[in-house]
């Protein structure tokens, strides 16, 4: 392979150094045989023929073969080098700038240093492709361009589909835009972006329909305020997409809905004890009006009957405790009556239940030491 740049040959040939060290080895090896022979019928001819004799010849073969290839060697280090210093002035020789360097400069340009050797086998050859395809006709150089380009547009895709099937959207778009900027392939750049699209809104879909069913189960166990975070949360992450503000709206409504009902059936109850006279049932669920929901209008009426609910609940207390007085009398559970009796004087001292107590406490508590007297 030929070169020529700036007027100057960058060819290969092979180094005065390597020929010499070619001819020194084959020097060596034949002189080592030569001697060895040589000695060999020296002490044939004056019969001093010993052991120590041809060993001495063995030893003129032996040295001058090792000697021959080590220089062998040195040779061939030396021609691995001189390949790669020839890899890097192609290079150098090939590229415009060193062109116009040469041009501009009289002097001499410095030779670079050595490169790695597999660095330039391999060098060597993507420039032997190059000049394989500079020796193609016209027509067979633009088919294998385009099936090099058709398969590398195949792997990109590939690997964008790839990235469309794990979510990653971002990735995919980028080697979208690689197949139209680097190989100009604009169709199919665009069936990409159709993909990427449909599959994003699919994605969102999906996500959109697992947080609504999140929502709905959180609304069934009547838990709205959890459930109207989680829906805002989905408008200010899909903000494009009008299904998150539709949920929300319908969480809201719901809510709205849930709470009139809850105030409409606490004020229910109110009204259903009362007219059953079960004061302290309508007393306790007037408390819960009044305590969750105290700005509605169910409210404003429980308001204006509490008093009447609380003194009727405790006209109720009173009746009960005195009934519950008068059974333990009866069953002689003089302690445990008197325990009533006390709580009666306590919680409801002017009342005439009490006023009816007072005069037969001193005989109640002796009829409860009496007890404590029998049982000891």
């Amino acid at each position: 392979m030929n070169r020529t740049s700036g007027g100057k040959n960058v060819a290969p040939s092979l180094p005065v150094l390597v020929v010499c060290l070619w001819v020194c080895a084959g020097v060596l090896a034949v002189g080592g045989f030569v001697c060895g022979i040589v000695r060999l019928v020296v002490a044939v001819e004056h019969r001093n023929l010993d052991a120590l004799g041809v060993l001495a010849s063995l030893g003129y073969f032996i040295g001058g073969l090792i000697a021959a290839c080590a220089l062998w060697a040195v040779s061939y280090i030396v021609r691995r080098l001189q390949h790669a210093d020839l890899a890097q002035r192609i290079i150098l020789s090939s590229s415009p700038a060193h062109e116009e360097t040469a041009a501009s400069n009289e002097g001499p340009v410095a030779r670079p240093g050595p490169i790695d050797p597999d660095l330039a086998e391999q060098i060597l050859t993507e420039l032997s492709e190059i000049n394989t395809n500079l020796l193609m006709p016209n027509d067979e150089r633009e088919a294998k361009r385009q099936r090099r380009q058709s398969e590398v547009t195949e792997k990109i895709v590939e690997e964008a589909e790839q990235a469309i099937a794990a979510g990653d959207f971002e990735r995919a778009e980028r080697l979208a835009e690689r197949v139209a900027g680097e190989f100009g392939d604009a169709a199919r750049r665009n069936l990409l972006a159709e993909r990427i699209a449909k599959a994003h809104v699919a994605a969102q879909a999906e996500r959109i329909a697992a947080e609504r069913h999140r929502i709905e189960e959180l609304m069934s166990i009547a838990s709205f305020r959890q459930a109207q975070e989680l829906a805002r949360e989905l408008v200010e992450k899909y903000p494009d997409s009008p299904e998150p503000s539709v949920l929300l709206d319908r969480v809201m409504r719901e809510a709205d809905a849930f709470v009139a009902e809850h105030r409409k059936r606490l004020y229910g109850e109110v009204q259903r004890f009362a007219e059953a006279r079960q004061w302290r049932a309508a007393f306790a669920s007037a408390q819960r009006l009044l305590a969750e929901y105290p700005n509605s209008p169910e409210a404003d009426k429980v308001a204006l009957t509490m008093p009447t609910i609380q003194e009727n609940t405790r006209i109720e207390d009173i009746r009960h405790l005195r009934d519950t007085l008068r059974d333990l009398i009866q069953r002689r559970r003089y302690g445990d009556a008197v325990r009533i009796a006390h709580d009666i004087l306590a919680r409801f001292p002017n009342t005439q239940v009490a006023a009816e107590l007072r005069p037969q406490m001193e005989r109640l508590e002796k009829l409860a030491e009496g007890d404590q007297d029998m049982l000891a």
